[in-house]
């Protein structure tokens, strides 16, 4: 121990602690921070700050730091489609990356890009939102009067004679009760379950529309 640096018998190492409580443990009565700065010379644009987590005999690691180049992790692994200078959280194996709150799961990303928000323990498709809410699960909104604000763009399938699906509604059971397709460059809608109306401007009449 020397001053407000501990080191017991352990192997621990405590900062402004004399009982340090794992490995590194840093106390303090005012605002307690870790700073890392690298390239002081900017002299080389390999040296970067990063912090790199390994477990299992190494078959598990995980980083956080910037990237020194585009294409590569903070220490130099292969890392696609990352930017120069952009900072990189993830692992560096085939396992997830996820963000909990309040001991549950807010977020989900998997080893094959696959993401899911909400309690997605398993997300099967580039984006699921899940929840279990009385209002929306999702909005997309764009905000201001200019009349050209535009809200969603659906890019799917092409102009042949095949059937794409843009949006599929689904019961809560699964089941489609309804779709928006399109075939050729001509957009289908329906058939939908039941019978529905459609507003349409004042002084026109509404009018049922699918079976």
């Amino acid at each position: 121990s020397s001053g407000d640096v501990t080191i017991p018998k352990s192997g621990s190492l405590g900062i402004g602690t004399a009982n340090p409580s794992g490995s590194l443990h840093i106390s303090g009565k005012s605002s307690v921070s870790v700073f890392l700065e690298a390239d002081t010379d900017d002299s080389g644009e390999n040296d970067v700050p990063f912090i790199r987590m390994s477990g299992d005999g190494g078959q598990v690691s995980s980083i956080i730091g910037q990237s020194p180049a585009n294409g590569l992790g903070p220490d130099g692994e292969v890392v696609t489609n990352a930017s120069n200078n952009a900072l990189l959280v993830g692992t560096l194996n085939d396992y997830r990356v996820q963000i909990i709150q309040g001991g549950k799961l807010a977020a989900n990303f998997d080893g094959s890009g696959q993401a899911g928000i909400g309690p997605v323990s398993n997300p099967d498709k580039p984006l699921t939102v899940s929840g279990s809410i009385s209002g929306f699960c999702a909005e997309i909104k764009n905000s201001g009067a200019n009349s050209n604000r535009k809200g969603l763009k659906i890019h799917y399938g092409d102009t042949g004679s095949g059937t794409s699906t843009a949006i599929d509604f689904l019961n809560s059971s699964g089941a489609s009760i309804g779709s928006i397709t399109s075939t050729g460059g001509t957009v289908t809608y329906g058939p939908f379950t039941g019978v529905h109306y459609a507003a349409l401007p004042e002084g026109v009449s509404s009018y049922e529309y699918g079976a």
